[in-house]
């Protein structure tokens, strides 16, 4: 049990708990009722908020929550703290529903004209391959890889970017090669700075040409067998790694906030309908990422679960 993802993380995030929740504030007690099983790992109810000076715990209606993680998120972006507020969630589903919210938020409705903006803060969703990068190995944290996993960068510059794949030498055999349109990204972390070439944004035309692409190198490479499909394999993986995976760092899943401490958190509710193997490991986590506040989505929920999160409701304060 001890060796598995999820023990590791319950056992990781509770070293964390106790480094950034201090006094036995309300969020402290309500990160340990839900490690505990006191508290059942359900959607809350609509209950009245805990507030004091060692921290707060609100559950609100759906359009109040998104609003005061809109407030929230510009508020730190103003004071050029990021981590003064995040939203986290439990699916890439959700983020990608989310992120246009946070991202107008910070930076107005500018942000729906371009999915990359000078001064976003941004983290690599996989590790950032040589390939990806015009500053190639010599900036690189380890042989072919520019930047690991998990890293936030701040964008400094953006420029459109055309990326011809036969560059990485594909050719007309692969079922047509296209030329795809994306952006380049001056970006800094640190005492690093690089130049990558980013994925092009979800849905977008130049994101189906190059999934197409993709499919089609996997594809070829299943039909040509084992020893046959190497050379195909070589190629799907260059192109795989000629794009840096970005994403707006305001909204996190809870898998990519680990080890990670924000001041308020804002709970998405699929966080509380995950698979029940992880629900209560996940709804800790998210909880316990918080330094001052966590606001969570309270609805409709069973007398049982309505009577659990009252009770517990009346004790924070105490």
């Amino acid at each position: 049990e001890e060796k598995s993802p999820v023990f590791a993380m319950q056992r990781r995030s509770g070293a964390v708990l106790q480094q950034v929740v201090r006094h036995q504030g309300p969020v402290l007690q309500l990160a340990s009722r839900l490690r505990e099983g006191v508290l059942p790992c359900l959607s809350p109810p609509l209950l009245q908020p805990i507030r004091n000076e060692q921290g707060q715990v609100r559950c609100l209606s759906q359009k109040e929550w998104l609003n005061q993680a809109r407030q929230s998120l510009k508020a730190a972006s103003q004071q050029d703290n990021p981590d003064a507020a995040r939203i986290l969630c439990y699916t890439n589903r959700t983020l990608e529903r989310l992120v246009p919210h946070a991202r107008r938020a910070i930076h107005g409705d500018m942000a729906d004209q371009m999915p990359v903006l000078p001064g976003e803060v941004l983290i690599s969703r996989t590790a950032v391959m040589a390939p990806a990068s015009r500053d190639g190995e010599e900036a690189g944290e380890e042989p072919d890889m520019v930047l690991g996993s998990n890293r936030e960068v701040v964008v400094l510059d953006v420029t459109p970017e055309s990326c011809d794949l036969l560059d990485f030498g594909l050719t007309e055999i692969n079922g047509g090669v296209p030329m795809i349109e994306t952006l380049s990204a001056k970006v800094s972390s640190g005492d690093l700075e690089l130049t990558l070439r980013l994925q092009p944004p979800v849905g977008s035309a130049a994101r189906l040409e190059l999934d197409g692409v993709m499919q089609r190198l996997r594809q070829q490479a299943k039909d040509a067998g084992k020893k046959n499909g190497r050379s195909i394999w070589r190629q799907y993986f260059l192109v795989r790694d000629a794009f840096a995976s970005l994403g707006p760092a305001a909204v996190l899943t809870v898998h990519r906030s680990q080890g990670s401490s924000f001041g308020e958190v804002f709970v998405a509710p699929d966080v509380f309908r995950a698979d029940p193997r992880i629900r209560q490991q996940l709804c800790y986590v998210a909880v316990s990422r918080a330094r001052t506040g966590v606001w969570m989505i309270g609805g409709t929920s069973s007398p049982e679960t309505t009577a659990a999160w009252t009770q517990a409701f009346s004790t924070f304060s105490e």
